[in-house]
């Protein structure tokens, strides 16, 4: 993934996701990832590495 690709997904993700902060009742903790970039980041490296183990085992 480029980096223009992560940045054309961070934009389609931006309005959803100030949608569902919106919408929070109660705040609870605040994220150890307070930046809407890194928590992508995090997804697409966690999907990246699951495949990968998922074909091992």
């Amino acid at each position: 993934m480029t980096i223009e690709e992560f940045e054309k997904v961070v934009e389609k993700m931006r309005p959803e996701w100030e949608k569902v902060q919106e919408q929070k009742k109660c705040h609870g903790r605040t994220s150890r990832l307070p930046v809407l970039e890194d928590k992508i980041l995090c997804i697409i490296l966690y999907y990246r590495t699951y495949i990968t183990h998922r074909f091992l085992s």
